[in-house]
């Protein structure tokens, strides 16, 4: 199977600015592990994962002492922070003809969770790791 069939062009995406509270609030509503993060050229730069929100809210300094709801309302609700510091960026992609499995492997190889999906025309889709999951039956 090529990657092209498991290619996505619709999906939730974030751009790199956006604030963290934003940004779990994408995550909450979508069924994905990350998010696929933009620039305002709207080139893929990389991915922002549930785990990375999550450390960034537990270790964050404000949250001295007693870690309760209110101190994690409290920062969630400041629109400051960018989730720019917490993108795993990187420049893979895979191209439509490429076949599945080597594609698999590399998120595998470089624990992502989407990956781009890019012709000679530039950037077309991404794959998911939930997306290969839900048709693994179908991988030859």
């Amino acid at each position: 199977m090529r990657v092209a069939d498991f290619t996505e062009d619709d999906f939730p995406h974030i751009y790199e600015d956006e604030s963290i509270d934003q940004a779990i609030r994408d995550l909450v509503e979508n069924p994905l592990h990350s998010l696929p993060v933009f620039d305002h050229d709207d080139e893929m730069v990389g991915e922002l994962s549930q785990t990375e929100l999550l450390l960034e809210i537990i270790g964050d300094d404000e949250l001295e002492g007693d870690f309760d709801l209110t101190s994690i309302h409290h920062l969630l609700s400041s629109d400051a922070d960018t989730v720019s510091p917490m993108v795993n960026r990187h420049e893979l992609s895979v191209h439509p003809d490429d076949h599945i499995l080597g594609a698999i492997e590399l998120m595998y190889e470089e624990d992502l969770s989407t990956l781009p999906v890019e012709d000679k025309n530039g950037f077309i889709g991404i794959i998911t790791d939930i997306n290969v999951l839900e048709h693994h039956g179908e991988i030859d």
